[in-house]
């Protein structure tokens, strides 16, 4: 399936408070395949996320992965913050260089996707309870599927 085709034919979204927003800390060279990702991994999430418990779910996942070369690394260092008050998770996990600048489509995606499996033991912070954790983890894993399947 194409992502134009899935967005087009998706129906009506229940109304919804979680939402999963994406950027990124990036060198160069790595840039259009993770952007690549990126519009494929966003809308899909926003979908699942929409169509499952979590939909009730008060927060912002935001998502900025850190994708540079080894040696500017120290300058870029992962982080994760869960602002409660805000109601809004922010993660910026490091995630392979290489994989972005020479690897394939599917492998991008598994990083991506793992890059925001790290946000899993934050979401206690904000009520998810270790039963909605574990359906996070398996929505996340149907998300890395499906975004394998897509043309791009």
């Amino acid at each position: 399936m194409d992502i134009r085709g899935f967005l087009q034919g998706e129906e009506a979204l229940q109304e919804s408070v979680v939402e999963f927003w994406a950027s990124s800390e990036i060198y160069g060279p790595a840039d259009q395949a993770s952007e690549a990702v990126r519009r494929v991994i966003e809308p899909l999430l926003n979908h699942q996320l929409r169509n499952s418990r979590f939909a009730a779910v008060e927060l912002l996942l935001r998502y900025i992965p850190v994708i540079m070369p080894t040696e500017m690394l120290d300058r870029y260092p992962s982080r994760s913050k869960a602002r409660i008050k805000q109601r809004v998770l922010d993660c910026s996990p490091q995630l392979h260089y290489e994989t972005f600048v020479s690897g394939e489509f599917g492998d991008q995606v598994d990083a991506y996707v793992g890059g925001i499996r790290t946000t899993s033991s934050l979401l206690t912070k904000f009520g998810v309870s270790p039963v909605e954790i574990e359906e996070f983890e398996h929505l996340l894993a149907a998300v890395a599927t499906t975004a394998k399947s897509m043309k791009v």
